[in-house]
């Protein structure tokens, strides 16, 4: 059994997180704490797309800042670019 926070080890496991269209992934970020980054996979943005498409009227806000941006431009941002709009810097 884990002990610690739960939502914190889903993190650093690469689980996505959202919440009235604002989406938070922290996978890339493990390198602050010395583990490996995990990079978003292509069928995790797929589903943020489709979530956005069907739950957000196609608005999304990436990452902490919160970036506003449309399901479809999310969609079809490159992956080596997600780092960027997840990144906490």
């Amino acid at each position: 059994m884990h002990k610690g926070n739960p939502d914190a080890w889903m993190c650093r496991k690469g689980w996505v997180r959202y919440h009235d269209g604002w989406i938070l992934y922290e996978g890339y970020d493990n390198i602050r704490i010395d583990e490996p980054v995990i990079a978003i996979t292509e069928e995790q943005i797929n589903k943020i797309y489709i979530y956005g498409q069907m739950c957000c009227e196609g608005l999304l806000k990436i990452g902490i800042a919160q970036r506003q941006m449309s399901a479809a431009r999310f969609h079809m941002t490159e992956i080596p670019m997600m780092q960027r709009l997840f990144s906490f810097s």
